[in-house]
């Protein structure tokens, strides 16, 4: 009986070794691939400048200079670049009737965090199935005049 536990404890113990076995190359590359695979890239949308509408509250008119930026996986790019092309009459459009849509609380914010997730929103609902991950400003300027 000592023996034929013995054997099934060196069993179990040889089982139990080789599950905890790995191939370190493997697993590097598998670490590799999916951070390329969600690594966002940049691609630009594009470089817009408009004026606010005046209000009875604020007379003074206020130009916006924006150059935007999305952000999207690495092998959507060319997708996404083929996309803008093809509507990118539509997006300078709808960014430009977003931008005019600006407060001053917006405005306000350090941020911008506000007048951020409107444009993304503008963005994604123009690129349709394309859609990016986040819009970020290379530059944003607004002057009053």
């Amino acid at each position: 009986m000592n023996r034929y536990l013995l054997q099934t404890m060196t069993l179990v113990f040889a089982l139990g070794a080789t599950m905890g076995c790995y191939d370190n190359d493997k697993l590097l590359d598998a670490a590799h691939n999916r951070a390329i695979r969600t690594r966002l890239e940049e691609v630009k949308l594009g470089q817009f400048r408009t004026t606010l509408p005046r209000t009875e509250l604020d007379p003074t008119p206020i130009e916006i200079e924006a150059e935007l930026f999305g952000t999207t996986v690495r092998h959507k790019v060319p997708k996404l670049e083929e996309t803008l092309k093809s509507i990118d009459y539509r997006l300078r459009h709808a960014v430009i009737i977003a931008l005019r849509q600006t407060t001053a609380a917006e405005i306000a914010d350090p941020n911008l965090v506000a007048f951020r997730e409107r444009l993304l929103q503008v963005v994604n609902g123009t690129l349709g199935e394309t859609p990016v991950e986040s819009v970020g400003l290379r530059t944003v300027r607004f002057i009053p005049l």
